[in-house]
């Protein structure tokens, strides 16, 4: 989902969001990959390693009114937390981004 709002000069704005919920159907490891005879994990179910459930973003800027060529923006980007193993007991932390830039149009 994405929405932006943009004027031919002056102040813009824009946001989006991707939702998602990603899991393995069915996920089964032997004892070749776990080093253990006849052992055996079921991972079905869980959480897809490594993707996040969510990430989004939220920009604000404007055009200078004496140099109508340069903008300056704000951004704010998040990603929420993820499964970092596929038994999904490792969990990375979410984490959010601010970037300030200032282009030429």
């Amino acid at each position: 989902l994405a929405l932006g709002v943009v004027a031919a000069a002056g102040p813009f704005a824009s946001a989006s969001l991707a939702l998602s919920r990603n899991a393995y159907r069915r996920y089964v490891v032997d004892s070749t990959l776990l080093g253990a005879p006849g052992a055996r994990a079921d991972y079905s179910g869980n959480a897809v390693v490594g993707v996040p459930p969510a990430f989004g973003a939220l920009q604000v800027g404007t055009s200078l009114p004496f140099a109508r060529a340069v903008r300056v923006k704000a951004t704010l980007e998040g990603v929420s937390a993820f499964w970092a193993d596929d038994a999904n007991s490792v969990r990375v932390p979410g984490y959010a981004t601010v970037d300030l830039t200032a282009e030429l149009a």
